[in-house]
């Protein structure tokens, strides 16, 4: 099916989105091509060292694989929202040297989504 971009969805990577998502029509998913906006992996507690930790963005990234698939084009962003964000991704959102480690996130993703 060629997609022509009449439809781009905006969807945040948190659980919930990515859960709903995932839960799409095969076809449904064939006919949009959905803008993800890479937000941070929810805060995990430690019991035993009450200690807080943070998954990476890969994470994020391995649930827009396992919801969309690595054979269909889609777009990805950064969130802008303090909440949802964290210092991986104001790190890539840093302007300097033409936005070079964002630049180079995405060469390093374009290995495994083709589109």
């Amino acid at each position: 099916m060629t997609n022509d971009l009449n439809y781009v969805p905006i969807i945040k990577t948190g659980d919930a989105e990515m859960k709903g998502f995932l839960n799409l029509f095969k076809k449904t998913k064939d006919s949009i091509t959905p803008l993800f906006e890479l937000t941070r992996y929810r805060k995990t507690r430690i019991k035993k060292e009450k200690q807080v930790i943070e998954l990476p963005l890969d994470k994020r990234i391995d649930k827009i694989e396992e919801a969309f698939g690595k054979d269909r084009a889609f777009f990805l962003d950064l969130t802008n929202d303090e909440k949802l964000s964290n210092d991986k991704i104001i790190d890539l959102q840093n302007s300097e040297n033409g936005y070079s480690k964002w630049c180079q996130y995405l060469i390093y993703l374009k290995k495994d989504f083709l589109k």
